[in-house]
């Protein structure tokens, strides 16, 4: 009696593997010709949050022909005082002499906000006495 072996079974690739191949490999091409057009989307989104800059920041000190000294004497003395809604990085402060209007705002914890105006023209000294907040 002659015993005939059976050849091993063949290996078949599941057809998942062949989907996903195909869906990866399309991917992968999609990405290759839309690459372009997604970073001049990215760069334009980019420059509407982030406008570019025309130039480097220049700080020049402002000689006292060309500006105006301002101070500002407030009570609490913790209190945040913002110029033109910017912080204020020194009190007191020179400005360029001219006729802007600017708004300086202080504020403290446990007080009430107190805003003034006034225009650059002069050396000037303001006295600021914020009320207490009636919380």
């Amino acid at each position: 009696m002659t015993v005939y072996e059976a050849p091993p079974p063949k290996r078949r690739i599941p057809t998942i593997v062949w989907v996903l191949l195909v869906l990866g490999g399309l991917a992968g091409a999609g990405l290759t010709v839309l690459r372009p057009q997604a970073e001049q989307l990215y760069t334009y989104i980019h420059d509407l949050i982030f406008p570019p800059v025309e130039g480097p920041t220049v700080f020049r000190s402002i000689n006292d022909r060309d500006g105006v000294l301002v101070r500002f004497e407030v009570s609490p003395k913790d209190a945040r005082l913002m110029l033109d809604g910017d912080p204020l990085v020194s009190n007191p402060v020179r400005l360029k002499r001219g006729k802007k209007r600017h708004t300086i705002i202080a504020s403290a914890d446990g007080h009430e906000p107190e805003a003034r105006e006034f225009v650059d023209d002069t050396d000037q000294i303001f006295t600021m006495t914020l009320k207490k907040s009636k919380n």
